[in-house]
């Protein structure tokens, strides 16, 4: 007689990555719920009423993007 037991699956272990990204999520809906108050945001002629945590977003991601360029720029100066 065959026997029909189901094999044991190893315990399943979670990614470290899979933890870093759970915590940075939560982090994240942290940071937006206490920065939801509206702020006056001046910029050069331009004035706003925008939310804290979009204009700290959005001065996040021009800071990449310039970082990103800088560094791509070294990237190939350096080829030369």
């Amino acid at each position: 007689m065959p026997d029909e037991r189901t094999p044991e699956k190893a315990p399943s272990r979670v990614s470290p990555q899979l933890v870093v990204a759970a915590v940075l999520v939560a982090a994240a809906v942290v940071f937006v719920v206490q920065n939801s108050d509206k702020a006056k945001i001046r910029f050069l002629f331009i004035d706003v009423h925008q939310r804290v945590w979009v204009a700290l977003l959005i001065a996040i991601a021009v800071g990449a993007a310039v970082g990103y360029l800088v560094a791509r720029r070294g990237r190939q100066s350096g080829k030369r």
